[in-house]
């Protein structure tokens, strides 16, 4: 890898880390803004992106990934809404998983993975978009061989929003 690529690649991990991850760590204070915003929510919706054809290939899939997080959360007694029960309401609630790579030399890959509840807000003018009411994230370095593996570490996020979504909604 050239000096230059290397600097760029850096540079646009720290801006990264600067754009998304910082606010997310920096939430500690805010948490229970983001869980309340849990409260009363009667299941999630889960939309996992693909994590792009060189995961795939290694093992990593994006059916697996919905699979695991819906199953953890099923197994927690969150109601997983699929099919027609999802889209019932225009304006639903979803989970979304996105695990992103960027290759590096010898067989590593820089990775992000996110996973944020994303719900209908209506702004000032009266529009309705999604908002992000709550978020996780992780960063890191793994080498090819080992992509499959972050499926564990997608897991342990999805264990936070578990977590954070029963303590919202206690039985």
């Amino acid at each position: 890898m050239t000096r230059n690529l290397r600097t760029v690649l850096c540079l646009s991990c720290l801006l990264f880390a600067c754009l998304v991850l910082v606010p997310v760590l920096a939430q500690t204070e805010g948490q229970d803004a983001s869980r309340d915003s849990l409260k009363g929510l009667k299941g999630v919706r889960v939309d996992v992106a693909s994590p792009g054809s060189d995961a795939e290939k290694a093992g990593l899939e994006r059916v697996q990934l919905q699979t695991d997080t819906e199953l953890k959360l099923r197994t927690a007694g969150i109601p997983v809404l699929v099919g027609d029960e999802a889209f019932a309401t225009p304006l639903d609630s979803y989970l979304e998983v996105r695990v992103t790579l960027v290759k590096g030399r010898f067989w590593t890959y820089a990775y992000f993975i996110s996973i944020q509840l994303r719900q209908p807000a209506k702004v000032a003018n009266g529009t309705t978009l999604f908002a992000s009411t709550w978020q996780k994230g992780e960063v890191g370095n793994i080498t090819s061989r080992r992509l499959p593996d972050l499926r564990r570490n997608v897991g342990d996020l999805t264990d936070m929003f578990t977590n954070d979504y029963l303590a919202a909604n206690p039985k």
